[in-house]
Parts: structure tokens; C-alpha cells; sequence
């Protein structure tokens, strides 16, 4: 999605399903983005969705602001894409990801003070050593296991709770927050996984 009034009428045309008799468009497509046998769940398809949900929201705002397009426009570009991204949220928004937090904060203008909580934690706990050590929670007695196997078939390999963000082996946004255990690489991640929230969330008030 662009600015460029140039390109508006064929994304609107994309968008609507009208482009080369296209049967459905992308909005409708979007409603239902994460389409997956639930115990199939690739967490790389929540940063697939939400990255693109603040492009979007960021472009049609920009779009607003500059009166390149009339208000009900803009709106109806929006219904479907707010109704994708209001259906991702109530599936991950638990998990307290600083990320998912401040680009759903940014799309709907929400001030709701428990996920603005979470987000402030997650980032406060986030290591500040990146090297990915062995990490062993399952043995805890203050562990909930979640009943269903992971997408690999390991039982008692996941929490029903995310654990803080300096107990468990997550170093990346595509990877399982829900994870107990991890043998360790002993490799050093960028930090690059904290500074994008951290700047989206200070660029939009957030913090």
C-alpha cells in the first residue's frame, strides 16, 4: 500500500476483488488471515500479520491527514483490516508482546491500561544479555502445562501462562513464547526484537 494516489485505483481494485475478476478481495482475505489446524501454530505468522497491520494503519492514516482521500473512504478501506486485526488480538494479546501491543495500540487508539502494563514489562524484562543459554522451566511447580502437544507432538512442552520475558528462550517475535525449555545455542542475538517496540512504542506516546 502506497500514498501515491497513482497506484490507489488498482489497489482499491485489488482490495475489493474486482482486479482481473479476482472472486474475493484482500480485505475479506484479511478477516481470516491465520487459516491453521490449531495445533499447527506457526507463531511466524502472527509477525507476518502484525508488521503489516501498522503499514497499513500508518498509510491510511497518512492518507487521512493529507485529505488525499474523503473520511468514508478511508473508513471503509479500514472495516475489514480493523476487523482482521481485532481478531488476531483477542488470540495473542495475552502474551504481553511489547510488539503486538504497541502496533494494536497504534491501529485503534486503545489506552487499555493491562496491555499497556504487559507491554512495559515485557520490555523492563527483557534480557539484556542476548545469548541463547539453556533454559529448563518445565520442572516448576508454578507451571500450568497446556494439555494440547506443540506443533511438533511434544506434550508438557508449553505453558498456559508466558512466562517473563528474562525466564523463557524467546529472543525473537517468531518464535514460541509458550515454551519451557530450549537446549541453548549458545549463539548472541541482535537486540533488534526489543529496539522495534521500544521506538514504535516511544514514537506513539506509549511510554
Amino acid at each position: 500500500m502506497t500514498r501515491n494516489v497513482t497506484y490507489l485505483e488498482t489497489w482499491q481494485m485489488l482490495y475489493n476483488g474486482s482486479y482481473h475478476g479476482l472472486a474475493t478481495g484482500y480485505g475479506r482475505n484479511m478477516i481470516n488471515q491465520k487459516v491453521t489446524f490449531p495445533l499447527d501454530d506457526n507463531y511466524s505468522d502472527d509477525e507476518l500479520a502484525f508488521l503489516p497491520y501498522f503499514t497499513y494503519f500508518y498509510n491510511l492514516k497518512g492518507l487521512a491527514q493529507e485529505n488525499i482521500l474523503p473520511d468514508w473512504r478511508i473508513s471503509e478501506m479500514a472495516q475489514d483490516v480493523k476487523i482482521s486485526l481485532e481478531r488476531a488480538w483477542r488470540v495473542v494479546g495475552g502474551e504481553g508482546s511489547s510488539l503486538w501491543t504497541t502496533v494494536y495500540f497504534y491501529a485503534t487508539d486503545s489506552q487499555d491500561k493491562a496491555s499497556l502494563q504487559r507491554m512495559v514489562s515485557n520490555l523492563r524484562n527483557w534480557p539484556l544479555e542476548l545469548i541463547q543459554w539453556k533454559v529448563e522451566n518445565s520442572h516448576r511447580v508454578d507451571i500450568t502445562f497446556n494439555r494440547e502437544p506443540d506443533r511438533d507432538g511434544n506434550y508438557n512442552s508449553q505453558s498456559d501462562r508466558v512466562l517473563p520475558a528474562n525466564e523463557r528462550c524467546q529472543y525473537r517475535w517468531n518464535s514460541n513464547p509458550h515454551q519451557l525449555d530450549d537446549g541453548g545455542s549458545s549463539l548472541e542475538f541482535d537486540p533488534g526484537a526489543w529496539l522495534l517496540p521500544y521506538w514504535m512504542a516511544k514514537w506513539h506516546g506509549d511510554i
